[in-house]
């Protein structure tokens, strides 16, 4: 198997950086400036996230379905990025333009309208992008540097989110003197983005493009497919894993900007230290992912990860205000989300080539799209969840900065904060020690 050429392997890190510019933009913030900024209650904000969020994820079966049934030279995913860049820039600048002075029905309406298309453009460029792991290269080494490769472009487009986004929104804000900050950093973010995926498309090129006929029924091919994939243990664990990672997700990362404003009482703008040591780490503990993998295979190093990420999100918590303590404990938690952030990619294309071994038929693209439909599902449920439960618990919202929030709800905050994610981590493990495939073992199942 032909090795791939470092500017493919470069460029393929372009398209995570561009989509977490735009993603994460609007994972971190959206519910800040729909809150703060726009006066959107948080119970309203949590729902839209939530119907957006499981419209998205039935969208991904379409797209992988579409995907699956395309073929061109090009290939079968390469040609999304190339029709849907350019929409899913401009879809995602709008989330973050509606007018100050527009009634309060309309920016609900604006915002939930802006963020629909932008989840469904965002589809149909980061579904076929993630399946071309699977369509680049059938090494498994060369797939997990890929992976390697594409979380190392996420972690800079999450240091440029996560310093540099809300220091921007300042700056922005300042020079005009109205709150119009944050349209202007999602401007900038998603003309660098089209930039990014431009390089993407361009160098990154699908090794294994198949030309055989399509299914005449189309209906019986694609339930022989999704057949085919429920069957698959590897795969459905890897789902498992998946699912709970990002339901994860939104209690520490929706949640930073509520707990440095209102437990600690610092500006929100100040959480962008936390994330960025907690980016940095990551980034430093990138290049090791794929030697301690190979070393340690799958199961020990996605445990030891998760048992280290309970420990230092519960040791965060006890750390109650003392900010130095919660920066260093946040830091090592979000070095080892590293591990399943990059590898559970790895675990699907290898689960997928298993299925082409064993039934000589590959659905990439369903693959893919049925592990983004749990990702986004995931994330969605925890988002609604976190907001729910803000509910709950009395936190005051959108009357910001002077109002005083009770015992009840800052203790909230940190268990929400803390403890969610750590708890979280332990259930993990549990799907972990049953995932079946070595990689050692080369695709057998032990």
């Amino acid at each position: 198997m032909s090795k791939l050429s470092r500017k493919a392997k470069v460029s393929y890190s372009f398209g995570d950086a561009a989509c977490c510019l735009m993603n994460y933009m609007v994972g971190y913030y959206l519910s800040f400036y729909c809150g703060v900024i726009l006066g959107i209650p948080l119970i309203i904000v949590g729902t839209i996230i939530l119907i957006v969020q499981c419209w998205d994820a039935v969208n991904d079966i379409f797209v992988g379905l579409a995907v699956d049934r395309t073929r061109t030279k090009q290939g079968k995913a390469r040609p999304f990025i190339k029709w849907f860049m350019l929409p899913c820039c401009l879809s995602g600048a709008l989330i973050y333009s509606c007018p100050e002075e527009m009634c309060f029905s309309g920016k609900i309406i604006w915002v939930s309208f802006s963020y629909f298309l932008f989840a469904l453009f965002y589809t149909c460029v980061n579904l076929p992008y993630g399946s071309m792991l699977s369509l680049m290269t059938k090494d498994q080494t060369e797939r997990t540097v890929l992976c390697t490769s594409r979380y190392a472009g996420a972690y800079v487009g999450l240091l440029i989110v996560s310093a540099g986004a809300l220091p921007l929104v300042r700056f922005f804000d300042h020079i005009s003197g109205r709150k119009c900050g944050y349209k202007w950093v999602m401007i900038i973010f998603c003309l660098t983005a089209f930039v990014l995926l431009y390089f993407l498309y361009r160098n990154c090129h699908e090794a294994d493009i198949e030309q055989c006929a399509l299914d005449k029924d189309f209906v019986k091919g694609q339930k022989e497919s999704f057949k085919l994939l429920f069957k698959n243990k590897a795969y459905m664990i890897t789902l498992g894993i998946s699912f709970l990672y990002w339901f994860k997700y939104p209690f520490y990362g929706s949640t930073m900007a509520y707990f440095y404003k209102f437990y600690l009482g610092v500006d929100e703008a100040a959480s962008s230290v936390m994330y960025t040591a907690g980016i940095v780490a990551g980034i430093f503990v990138l290049p090791f992912v794929t030697k301690i993998t190979i070393k340690w295979d799958y199961k020990k190093a996605l445990a030891a990860s998760c048992i280290v990420s309970a420990a230092s999100m519960t040791a965060g918590f006890l750390c109650k205000k003392n900010i130095l303590l919660a920066i260093v404990f946040f830091t090592m938690n979000y070095a080892a989300e590293t591990f399943p952030c990059a590898v559970t990619l790895s675990m699907i294309a290898d689960s997928l080539e298993c299925s082409k071994l064993k039934a000589g038929r590959r659905p990439d693209g369903l693959g893919f799209a049925i592990n983004s439909f749990c990702t986004k599902v995931g994330t969605g449920i925890g988002s609604f969840a976190v907001f729910a439960i803000f509910k709950l618990g009395g936190l005051n919202i959108p009357e910001t900065g002077t109002v005083l929030q009770s015992e009840n709800a800052l203790l909230i905050i940190r268990l929400v904060f803390w403890m969610m994610p750590a708890v979280l981590s332990l259930i993990m493990i549990l799907f972990i020690v049953k995932y079946p495939l070595c990689r050692q073992a080369d695709l057998e199942i032990s």
